[in-house]
C-alpha cells in the first residue's frame, strides 16, 4: 500500500531540496572571497549581499500573503557599477558573482510555488 504524501511533507521535501541548491550556490559565491584569484571592493560585496537579502525578503513576502503570485520576479543580478579598469581578477569576480547570484535567484524564485 502506497501512502499519499501530505501537503506538509511535500512542502518540506521540496523546500529542503531547493534550499540545499541555494546553499550550494552560496558556497560557490563564498569561493570568490579568495584574493589570490579575485579582486573586489567593499561596495561590490555590499551590493552583492544586499541583493541576496532583498531576494529573501521578496520571497518571504509571498509566504506572508503580501505579494501576488502573478508578480514578475527578477532572476538576474548585475553589478550597478563595473569599472573598466582592465583588471582581470576584478572582471572575473564580476562575471562569476553575477552568474552565481543569478543562479541563486532562479532557484529561490521557484520557492514561491510552494506558498
Amino acid at each position: 500500500m502506497v501512502l499519499k504524501e501530505s501537503r506538509e511533507d511535500k512542502f518540506k521535501r521540496i523546500s529542503k531540496a531547493r534550499l540545499k541548491k541555494v546553499h550550494q550556490v552560496m558556497l560557490q559565491i563564498q569561493n570568490l572571497s579568495s584574493h589570490r584569484f579575485y579582486e573586489y571592493n567593499e561596495n561590490e560585496i555590499k551590493e552583492l549581499f544586499e541583493a541576496y537579502e532583498n531576494k529573501g525578503q521578496e520571497i518571504y513576502a509571498f509566504f506572508c500573503g503580501k505579494a501576488s503570485i502573478e508578480k514578475i520576479l527578477d532572476d538576474t543580478f548585475v553589478f550597478s557599477n563595473k569599472s573598466n579598469s582592465g583588471n582581470i581578477k576584478q572582471t572575473k569576480f564580476h562575471e562569476l558573482a553575477e552568474l552565481r547570484l543569478s543562479k541563486c535567484f532562479k532557484i529561490t524564485n521557484t520557492l514561491i510555488h510552494l506558498s
